[in-house]
This record gives C-alpha cells, structure tokens and sequence, in this order.
C-alpha cells in the first residue's frame, strides 16, 4: 500500500513537472514567427543572396519575433511549375517567395505594362517606376485575398539575345528558331519579330510538357537563337561547340520582372510594428537585388569576352527600327487591358518632359 502511494505521488509529481515543462516551451515559443522562404527558379545564386540579407535583417530588426528559414531546393526543379510556387503561398505551406510578374496578371493585369518591350530607358529609369508612386499603387490594387506583392526584384534584368550566328538587322530575326520566355508578352514580342519561335515548355507526344534551359535547347539543336539575360548567356555559350552560343547582342529590348510576395493571413498574425519591418525590409533587399544582378551583369559581359564571345550593342539604327516595329505591334494590343494612361506614365516617369501623344501607336 505503501509502495503504492509512493508510486502514485511520483508519477503525479513527473506530471506537473511535464506539464510545467511544456507551459514554459509554450511561453518561451510565443511570439515567434517563422517564415517559411522557398527558392522558386533560377538563377538561385540571386535569390539566395536576396533571401540571406532578407533573413539576416529581419531577425536583427524583430529581435527574434520573426524568424527566417530559407529552402535553396528549387520548388519544383523537374518540371518548373512556376504557377504552384504561387498557390503554395497562397494556401500559407510557405510563406514568402519571389515569383514572375506574369503569373499574377489574373489579379492584377496592369503588371503587363512593366514587361512591355522598350518600356524602360535604363536600370535609373525601372528604379524610378517601382520604387515610385506607380509601382506601389500596382502592388497595393493586387485583386488577391491570400497573397499580397511587397516588392519588385529582377530575375536578370534586362534582356539580350544569345545567338549561334551574329546578329545585326531585324530581318535577321526571321531566320532565328528561337526561345523567348513564356508569358503572353513574351509571345507577342516574338510575333512581331517574325521568329521561329517556342517557349522554355517543349510539348511531348503524350500530351506532357518538359521545360529546357536555353543551353539545352541549344546543345539538343533545337533553337539557334534566345532571349537571355546575362547570366543565361554564361550557360549558352559554356556548351559543346557545335552549338554554342558565340554572340551576345545587346539589345535590352524588355526586363524580366519577378516580384517578392507574402501570404496575407501569415502578415495579419504579425504586429504592426513586425508587419512594417517585413515590409520595409522586403523593398530594401530587394533594391540591393536589382542592384546586385546589374553588377554581376556587366562581369558576365566580360567573362563571355575573354572566353572568346562576341558582346556587342544591335546596331542603334536597328534598334530604333525593332522597337518601332514592337510599339505598333504590342502596344495597342496591352492598352486596352490595363489602366488608362498608365503607359504613358511608366514610359514617361524617368523624362517627365518628353512629348507626350494621345495614342501610344503615333510614337
């Protein structure tokens, strides 16, 4: 009986101290957040470097209320379902994550506007639009109930063309089997070039998709041309030499956009104070981003040269003549999609003097 009572004080006494135990984890674990940062594509050497100094600042800024935790893993590195990296934030299973502007056209269509060919002037010009009155009002009009835009980073900045054979008119477009990114202004760019073209999706006879990298494209003989930022450029040109790149034409013809988002529900759970720490902290890192790939830019420009790449500007003639020609062809057709006057505005925030027509097709 003895024995029994002893037992029977001890395992009640284990008890609390459990208890006790688990209430001072609980206590001790209260107030932290954790955000769940997953790498959607490449160049993930970008994205890394952005979501380091993301996480480095926020947890020095939050004294530890918020917490950072950074997967490197491409989301989906097989078949690049850049639209699930979307709905995985949306549905909170992360919570931070930098995707394409043009998978968030459905819930704000004025996004199409900032990837127009020949929108931008230069890198002061893109800083200008985003950091800007424009740029916050797109994020902030985001027709979307999960996830909410906090900021605009570049997934290379602005776009080249790699090419087997050198470039140097416009009709020598036509003659290019080509890979242009995919995304509506994307095919409607390389309509109007007049390209044998094809997205990074290559269709297979069942019925399935298989995304291909340009190098690979290249090495398997299936394009001869591409667009690419600079980065691209080191992979097409580091390929067995029958189908090397050997020419990079400058042709800055449009910017490949991608934009840091957060799911909402996760951002209404933080303090106010902590919510404009992850807000401010988002636009910093990513100015350092942009900032960052236009550096690495110009090293891969002479890296491709001394390892024998012709890097050249397209002939300024021609490029009048291609964004002419992509102006008529594009332009009009976005126009009636996205917010009156807000080309205009974009294309005219860095020279607020230039003349300014009624209809974007007399330029």
């Amino acid at each position: 009986m003895q024995i029994s009572t002893i037992t029977l004080i001890t395992s009640l006494l284990l008890s609390i101290n459990s208890v006790v135990a688990l209430d001072v984890s609980k206590k001790e674990n209260d107030g932290v957040h954790v955000i769940k940062w997953k790498i959607s594509h490449a160049p993930k050497e970008y994205f890394e470097h952005t979501a380091n100094e993301f996480k480095k600042r926020i947890e020095e800024r939050t004294e530890g209320r918020v917490r950072v935790e950074i997967e490197s893993e491409l989301f989906d590195k097989v078949n690049h379902d850049f639209q699930a990296q979307v709905d995985a934030v949306r549905s909170n299973k992360i919570q931070v994550s930098q995707v394409y502007l043009s998978q968030l056209y459905d819930v704000q269509p004025d996004f199409k506007v900032l990837n127009l060919p020949f929108i931008f002037k230069n890198n002061l010009h893109v800083d200008k639009v985003v950091d800007g009155v424009i740029g916050k009002k797109l994020l902030a009009n985001m027709k979307d109930d999960q996830i909410e835009g906090m900021s605009y980073t570049y997934s290379g900045g602005f776009i080249n063309v790699v090419s087997i054979e050198p470039l140097k008119t416009v009709e020598d477009f036509h003659k290019l089997a080509y890979r242009s990114f995919s995304g509506e202004i994307s095919s409607l760019a390389q309509s109007a070039m007049k390209t044998n073209f094809t997205n990074e999706y290559i269709k297979n006879r069942n019925g399935t998709y298989d995304y291909m990298t340009i190098d690979k494209m290249l090495e398997k003989g299936l394009i001869t041309a591409g667009d690419a930022t600079s980065n691209d450029a080191r992979w097409a040109t580091n390929i067995p030499k029958n189908n090397q790149a050997k020419f990079l034409t400058k042709t800055e013809h449009f910017v490949l956009f991608t934009t840091l988002i957060i799911n909402k529900k996760f951002m209404a759970g933080l303090s106010l104070k902590d919510r404009e720490i992850v807000r401010t902290t988002a636009k910093e890192v990513s100015k350092i981003e942009r900032d960052y790939v236009v550096r690495d830019g110009l090293k891969a420009e002479r890296q491709l040269a001394k390892a024998g790449v012709i890097v050249s500007s397209f002939p300024i003639k021609e490029r009048v003549k291609l964004k002419k020609i992509m102006i008529k062809e594009i332009y009009p057709k976005v126009e009636s999609q996205v917010s009156e006057g807000l080309i205009i505005d974009v294309r005219d925030a860095y020279s607020p003097k230039i003349y300014k027509p009624k209809l974007i097709t007399e330029n």
